[in-house]
């Protein structure tokens, strides 16, 4: 399993799609929900819930302070994942597309 370090932080997260990501984009810098430094995707297993079915403390305190940091964080619950390559990408898209990163051809 392959995490990013996220930059000025001790904290790391599945996938990081920074800068780069908002001028791949064309967002600009205060483009909706997403933060200024990017877009944290997280995909969370069974062990970052609780019995309930809540996000445990743990979790939740380093979403926010990831968001406080100036990233979007999109959580991707086990449950929710598609088993088929194709459906993982649609679902991936979607999840972005609800925070404000709609995707969009790259100029050449």
């Amino acid at each position: 399993h392959n995490e990013a370090l996220l930059p000025q932080s001790h904290y790391t997260v599945d996938i990081a799609l920074g800068p780069l990501f908002r001028h791949m984009r064309r967002l600009p810098a205060a483009h909706g929900a997403l933060g200024a430094q990017g877009v944290v995707v997280e995909v969370n297993g069974d062990c970052h819930y609780l019995p309930d079915g809540r996000l445990r403390p743990e979790a939740r305190l380093k979403y926010a302070h990831m968001r406080a940091a100036g990233w979007e964080v999109v959580e991707l619950p086990y449950w929710e994942w598609p088993s088929g390559a194709g459906e993982q990408g649609a679902y991936l898209a979607e999840k972005l597309q609800m925070q404000g990163a709609r995707p969009r051809a790259c100029a050449s």
